[in-house]
């Protein structure tokens, strides 16, 4: 168990080693090369999934339930402010299995407190675009109430979340006429939904051009993926007007 005492005593180590190597390097600014958007839920570390040693100045993280930009100022803000300033090139949109937020859109949430039903209010487009996906995907009409009972399309919905916010980052970088930025989209299976171990990293939208990782796209076995079938029904996300 961590506390807020833990944090404050670790410090004092920190502060008693010789950080002014690590902090000299860093005090007029910080060129981040990977901007990274994922859930604050606390079993999402991105130093723990990718085994990355935590280094300074390296990644700069926007963390929020549900990994949403699209209705969320101060993740848009913090999102443009990293393209465009701090002139980062690469962008991961990180969702996972088991995601709140996604699972609480399928429900009754609009009973909760409002701060948080405004909250998770901005997925609404998440729901109405999954439910047409995966039934398309299942070859029939899929409920609302079965999506919420089932992990498998919980984990479509996240999915189509992830996919979701990278378009609506890629809008966001056409209309404002910034090149050059790879926007990639994953899942972070906690579950072993999608294989048989447990913390595996897949690929949902763009790849770059790393071969390895574009043999990670999740297809249930079925030869297709939810972008597959997102791009067969030219699903249309929103507009930015």
């Amino acid at each position: 168990m961590i506390t807020v005492r833990d944090v404050f005593e670790g410090n004092k180590r920190h502060v008693e080693g010789d950080t002014g190597e690590l902090y000299a390097a860093h005090l007029k600014g910080q060129a981040p090369t990977l901007c990274v958007v994922y859930c604050s839920d606390s079993r999402e570390n991105i130093h723990i999934i990718s085994d990355i040693e935590p280094k300074m100045g390296e990644i700069f993280a926007i963390e929020n339930a549900g990994n949403v930009v699209d209705g969320s100022v101060s993740a848009v803000g913090a999102v443009m402010y990293c393209l465009t300033h701090l002139k980062t090139k690469e962008l991961l949109v990180l969702g996972h299995t088991g995601c709140g937020a996604v699972t609480a859109v399928f429900g009754d949430y609009k009973a909760d407190r409002e701060c948080i039903s405004e909250h998770i209010k901005v997925l609404e487009n998440v729901r109405r675009i999954a439910l047409h996906v995966v039934s398309q995907m299942e070859g029939r009409d899929i409920s609302i109430d079965e999506i919420a009972n089932s992990d498998k399309y919980l984990s479509l919905a996240s999915e189509i979340n992830v996919d979701y916010q990278c378009e609506f980052v890629k809008l966001m970088l056409e209309r404002e006429g910034i090149e050059g930025v790879n926007v990639v989209g994953a899942m972070h299976d906690l579950h072993g939904i999608y294989g048989s171990n447990n913390g595996g990293l897949y690929l949902t939208f763009g790849s770059g051009d790393d071969p390895d990782v574009k043999r990670k796209l999740v297809d249930y076995g079925s030869g297709r993926t939810v972008r597959d079938v997102m791009d067969e029904l030219d699903v249309c996300f929103y507009s930015l007007e």
